[in-house]
């Protein structure tokens, strides 16, 4: 029994084709996806590792360069001590000239090293 279906003198025309899908998953690799994973989470631990490097130098920078003011502060805090002693040294010199005890050597001296002094803070102040 053949379908009824209108054609050229009661003939069925059929029409037939291939269809076919094809499909490449490899198999094996040689570890190529496995080692390239691996590089790549060594190459974002070393960036990590890499930025905490920096940080760490950041900090270090910043604490240095805090203890030099610090230090920079006392070394201007001494200076302005010295300089107080070697005024009142200048006038003990001075003093002691005066009454006969010393000699004009001796206050130049004095003068001299309290005019160190004196360049001396305020190379340490310009420093602070």
């Amino acid at each position: 029994n053949e379908p009824n279906v209108p054609g050229q003198n009661g003939k069925i025309s059929i029409t037939t084709g291939n269809f076919g899908v094809q499909i490449d998953q490899t198999l094996f690799d040689g570890f190529q996806t496995r080692n390239n994973v691996a590089a790549a989470e060594a190459q974002v631990r070393a960036s990590f590792e890499s930025l905490r490097n920096t940080e760490e130098n950041i900090l270090f920078n910043a604490a240095s360069a805090y203890m030099d003011v610090i230090r920079d502060r006392q070394v201007a805090v001494l200076t302005e001590q010295n300089l107080q002693f070697l005024t009142e040294q200048a006038r003990a010199a001075r003093s002691r000239f005066e009454v006969g005890e010393g000699t004009r050597t001796d206050v130049a001296q004095a003068d001299a090293e309290r005019s160190s002094a004196v360049a001396e803070l305020a190379a340490a102040r310009a420093q602070a």
